[in-house]
């Protein structure tokens, strides 16, 4: 009887290891998704920083040009 308690333990103690083997696992997939996604959105937040940029770049030296063609010589 006792060697069927232990055999029993064992294999519960073994399930329930790998439940919560598997639960972290699940938890830091889900966690590097979130990463992820958040790294990519971040990248692409940034690239339209820089188009807007990069717009209000041309678009100043486009008004300067105009503004200068009007002076009077």
């Amino acid at each position: 009887m006792a060697a069927f308690n232990s055999r029993l333990a064992g294999a519960q103690l073994e399930r329930v290891s790998e439940f919560w083997a598997n639960w972290w696992r699940a938890a830091g997939d889900a966690q590097k998704s979130l990463i992820d996604q958040f790294q990519s959105q971040m990248g692409q937040a940034k690239e339209h920083m820089r188009e807007g940029y990069s717009f209000a770049a041309r678009a100043s030296e486009d008004a300067t040009r105009l503004a200068a063609s009007h002076m009077p010589a």
